[in-house]
């Protein structure tokens, strides 16, 4: 197939149309909500009593507030945030108070072009200038990235993966799956106090089975003697050391 080239304007009104607000959003809606949401210029203003200043490209979205947006869980925006990373596309600094995401390549989208040859070389000029400063500024970011930094998951925030590893998950099972995975992990550790020291690891070995096992076991039955549920008494250390058996 023939690649696709040049572009098309979007005007910034369309984030409050019925067609385009539709939840939840699919990944390339999200991807392009993002540069939609993104400053078109550098300015300053307060944020919590303090002078901020939002370079051209940046973002300053929460995680809840996009999650909100998106129609998606917070771990999923995370998720979906790290992918990004990984793919060079966005960098994310994240702080205890504010989260900002700067588009990596925001000029390529962003930048007038037209048909006149001077015009385009002077364009052309400009956006060498800003794209190397943005490679620059990628450089550095993807060097910290090397140090493989792990990022909290779940609601309790017990799993521990780094970008790396999340991203390798998804692509050897699936998104749903190691979603349900790192939920019942971080369940399992908050209830029983459950410690690995690999994560990732403990995915692999049993946590993604443990999950199959308990999602094909038979749903309750329900008896008429006070609508009690006859539940089944799962005991997951044992489930988890015979899945381990198994796997040796």
């Amino acid at each position: 197939m023939a690649k696709q080239e040049g572009y098309i304007y979007l005007d910034r009104s369309l984030c409050d149309h019925w067609l385009y607000s539709d939840k939840p959003f699919d990944k390339a809606r999200a991807w392009i909500d993002l540069i939609l949401l993104a400053h078109h210029k550098t300015h300053t203003r307060m944020f919590r009593g303090k002078l901020k200043t939002y370079k051209r490209g940046d973002v300053d979205r929460s995680i809840s507030s996009l999650a909100d947006r998106w129609g998606w869980s917070r771990d999923k925006v995370r998720r979906f945030l790290h992918q990004l990373e990984c793919d060079n596309m966005v960098q994310v600094n994240a702080t205890t108070n504010n989260t900002t995401i700067t588009i990596v390549k925001y000029d390529d989208f962003q930048n007038k072009r037209t048909t006149n040859k001077t015009t385009d070389e002077s364009t052309d000029n400009t956006t060498d200038d800003t794209t190397d400063n943005t490679h620059t500024r990628n450089d550095k970011g993807m060097k910290r990235n090397e140090k493989e930094i792990k990022h909290t998951f779940g609601e309790y925030q017990h799993v521990k993966l780094t970008d790396r590893q999340l991203v390798k998950l998804i692509s050897d099972y699936d998104e749903s799956t190691i979603d349900n995975a790192i939920r019942f992990l971080d369940e399992y550790i908050q209830e029983k106090g459950y410690k690995s020291k690999d994560h990732n690891l403990a995915i692999r070995r049993w946590v993604v089975n443990a999950v199959k096992e308990k999602q094909e076991k038979p749903k309750a039955k329900q008896t008429s003697f006070h609508n009690f549920d006859m539940k089944h008494n799962y005991d997951f250390d044992e489930m988890e050391k015979e899945l381990l058996r198994r796997d040796l």
